[in-house]
């Protein structure tokens, strides 16, 4: 589990997330019995909560449970698909961003950009791609 804080004011808690306005899952299949239960991934999640879940499934057990809005993305699909990699992570981001409306996507793509400028502009363009399809092909889930 990884916590995160994102805010346009100062963020002076430095201890874990306990009411979440986002939870996002990157990979379904560290749930079980012998991982990390439902339970534990929701916690602390309400009714004004959104779920994000790396998954081109309609349905899923997450949605059934979760009391705030659920939305899909197959963002390892669209990694493998654009990266050759499955690194679903810049395809979430993407997504994220387009739901939660915390930061600009243009603005955040030109940052991606200029963070990946070291590498082959394959991989940064493949990148890119990625990250616009994530924000463009998340669905919500009934």
């Amino acid at each position: 589990m990884a916590f995160t804080r994102i805010s346009r004011a100062p963020i002076a808690q430095i201890h874990q997330v306990e009411s979440p306005d986002f939870v996002i899952l990157f990979d379904e299949s560290v749930v079980g019995p012998q991982e990390v239960s439902q339970g534990q991934i929701v916690q602390g999640a309400s009714a004004d909560s959104t779920l994000l879940v790396n998954s081109k499934e309609q349905q899923s057990e997450f949605s059934k449970k979760f009391p705030g809005k659920v939305f899909h993305c197959p963002a390892s699909e669209i990694a493998m698909s654009e990266i050759s990699r499955d690194i679903p992570n810049v395809p979430m981001v993407g997504a994220l961003l387009q739901i939660a409306k915390i930061f600009p996507l243009q603005e955040f793509s030109s940052n991606l950009k200029k963070i990946l400028s070291a590498l082959p502009e394959k991989i940064i363009a493949g990148n890119l791609r990625a990250f616009s399809r994530g924000a463009a092909e998340f669905f919500p889930v009934q």
